[in-house]
């Protein structure tokens, strides 16, 4: 039974005043997905007739009307999809990641197979607090979001799009869900599984001191990483030493050269091949004779000439994420899927 004197709606005079969908959700104890795809009576949604209706004679209750805005997020209108990518004006070099060009270079062919063109927008700390990117879509401007370099604390941020259903797609990286579990849609690189396998190649060869030099903790690509890790080691039999940082060589060369004047390692994790050079400088800094630490490497966007002691490399396919991309956003726009989470494996050498 509905209970108009719930909290939620105390003080409001359900008589002239509309309510959002999130008090919707939250009068009815549903989450605002579930509701809207209640509303929208999505096709293939499947719920108990009897919530069905308690979300209905809810939104009669409490005179709930639809956002227009929000309704316009499904109709096709320019044919255009934006590519949202960090602002150069935080100290983001978007251009010069090779992943980015080389997903860039997957889309293009799969641009022009689907009739779709693609806008270029930046997005810094205040178009994401002040979800800026949801006009583009309310205003008819573009069919769909691509975001790429989003930060594992730019949940909130990014929540709408996932309450409304707005056909949008994350591109390597994405935000926390957080407790409300919003279900973001993504293309990535299985990061979880080549760190785990690459971590096991040094195990086997006998290591059993690790040093792990990570990116930034905030990062869902390094959260995926740590976590593979963590699967391949057993408590006990080896220790992990983790290092947070950048991806750049100087940084990671300082911390190696930190790390290995307190330590003796046998083997060293290295979150990319520019993190792995800044290591092999530092160990040859240090006069460690070259092979003597073991060297795998989790991430990379081309196979380069190997590294001492190297004994793995993951290889990202980031021309398939960029294809994969495309026909999934494009299946959102359409409306021919209704989520799409793909993981794409990279080639381990």
């Amino acid at each position: 039974m509905l209970n108009p004197d719930d909290d939620i709606f105390r003080g409001m005079n359900k008589k002239s005043t509309s309510c959002s969908i999130r008090d919707l959700a939250g009068y009815v104890g549903l989450s605002t997905c579930t509701v809207s795809k209640v509303l929208n009576n999505r096709p293939g949604f499947k719920i108990l007739d009897s919530t069905r209706q308690r979300v209905l004679e809810a939104a009669r209750e409490l005179n709930y009307v639809p956002n227009i805005n929000a309704k316009r997020l499904f109709e096709r209108k320019s044919g255009v999809i934006a590519l949202v990518v960090p602002s150069t004006t935080e100290g983001d070099k978007v251009f010069s990641d090779n992943h980015f060009v080389n997903i860039m270079t997957g889309m293009e062919p799969a641009l022009a197979e689907y009739g779709y063109s693609l806008l270029l927008k930046f997005n810094d700390k205040t178009t994401r607090d002040e979800a800026r990117y949801l006009e583009i879509l309310r205003n008819g401007s573009v069919d769909g979001l691509l975001i790429w370099g989003a930060h594992r604390s730019d949940g909130a941020c990014y929540r709408a799009l996932a309450e409304n259903n707005a056909p949008h797609l994350f591109l390597t990286s994405l935000p926390d869900e957080g407790k409300e579990r919003a279900p973001f849609n993504y293309v990535c690189s299985d990061y979880q599984s080549a760190a785990e396998q690459l971590t096991r190649r040094l195990t086997e060869n006998g290591c059993r001191n690790l040093l792990y030099l990570a990116g930034f903790e905030d990062s869902s690509v390094v959260q995926s990483m740590t976590a593979g890790i963590r699967q391949a080691v057993t408590p006990g039999e080896l220790k992990l030493t983790t290092s947070f940082g950048p991806y750049s060589y100087s940084e990671a060369r300082q911390r190696a050269l930190r790390l290995l004047r307190q330590d003796v390692y046998d083997g060293i994790i290295a979150v990319s091949t520019r993190v792995a050079a800044g290591a092999v400088d530092a160990m040859q800094e240090l006069n460690i004779p070259a092979g003597e630490i073991r060297l795998v490497i989790l991430d990379s966007s081309s196979r380069p000439l190997p590294f001492p002691g190297e004994r793995g490399i993951a290889v990202t396919e980031d021309k398939e994420i960029g294809r994969a991309a495309m026909a999934g956003i494009a299946a959102l726009i359409e409306r021919r899927a209704e989520q799409v989470q793909m993981k794409i494996a990279p080639n381990i050498y």
